[in-house]
């Protein structure tokens, strides 16, 4: 098995999301002193994309470090590399390469898990949950910082702004996403676990699952007990659930009449009786009423004497 690992070496780099300069090293971590990041809102390898990386890994090592910080004296928190990691335990490694960092704060942490991923794979191969995740953890991020942008675009007249801040901006222009897409998945990333995953598996579209990011938690786990049991929910229909929903806490029964309704009771046919038959039973002063009931009582009258 041939496996490289990077030498111990300090090295100063500038940080990507700091005006100042944040220490970093390269150094081999026991895989017993990592442990995944919190909220990693990225979803690990599995099957066949996870069995190429392991024989990746086997035949040519770990070319690129991990990225973790110090989570206290003796364990690290893994920012990126969480497959990596994985797959060198599927090896049974002892130790990784990994690039430790100092961020800043928990908020410069985020980004930098965000930005790792994003600069290492397409949209294209993420699951819309982990779009929503990581953008929504992006954007929440990017909220605490000083100066904060909200309309994702650059200055009209060209100035600079701080860099960090203009990250959703370059994460979008780089994987051809647009404003109002990337506002739609953040929107998305307040969907039930549950809903995320019909998502993914394409039980749910991707308007819909826009529509039902409105609803409470609790009309969210009706909708997800529903489409488990094979209900199809549309556009519209979830259109008319954020729509009722932001009236009034809708009702098990309310949700289920919008996505599945009731066929309404067949219509009963009209009977008309021929003209030979009304003048031999009735006259013409009878009522509709009158005749109605004569027609009732003889039917009570026959069935009466004819139980079969």
């Amino acid at each position: 098995m041939a496996v490289k690992f990077a030498d111990n070496i300090y090295e100063p780099i500038k940080s990507h999301s700091s005006q100042d300069q944040s220490r970093m090293k390269i150094i081999n971590i026991e895989l017993d002193r990592l442990k995944p990041f919190a909220d990693h809102p990225f979803k690990p390898y599995e099957g066949q994309r996870l069995d190429d990386l392991i024989h990746s890994i086997q035949e040519n090592g770990i070319l690129t470090p991990i990225l973790v910080r110090r989570s206290d004296d003796k364990n690290y928190e893994i920012l990126a590399g969480h497959n990596r990691v994985n797959a060198a335990k599927a090896l049974g490694l002892d130790v990784v390469p990994a690039t430790v960092c100092e961020p800043e704060s928990d908020e410069e942490a985020k980004i930098l898990v965000v930005e790792s991923n994003f600069n290492q794979r397409s949209v294209k191969d993420m699951k819309p949950s982990e779009l929503a995740n990581s953008l929504h953890m992006l954007n929440e991020a990017m909220k605490k910082k000083p100066g904060y942008r909200s309309d994702l675009q650059e200055p009209e007249d060209g100035s600079q702004f701080d860099n960090r801040l203009r990250t959703m901006h370059v994460l979008g222009k780089r994987h051809d996403l647009s404003q109002a897409t990337i506002a739609r998945y953040i929107r998305i990333a307040q969907l039930s676990k549950g809903l995320q995953e019909y998502l993914d598996r394409k039980m749910i579209g991707l308007g819909v699952a826009e529509y039902l990011s409105y609803l409470r938690s609790d009309e969210q786990a009706v909708v997800q007990g529903l489409v488990e049991g094979d209900a199809k929910v549309g556009l519209q229909q979830a259109r008319e659930l954020k729509k009722q929903s932001s009236d009034h806490e809708l009702s098990e029964d309310e949700i289920n009449e919008i996505i599945s309704p009731k066929a309404a009771a067949p219509k009963r046919r009209a009977i008309k009786l021929r003209e030979d038959v009304f003048t031999k039973y009735f006259t013409e002063g009878e009522t509709p009423e009158e005749i109605e009931d004569t027609i009732a009582r003889a039917l009570e009258l026959l069935r009466s004497q004819s139980p079969s």
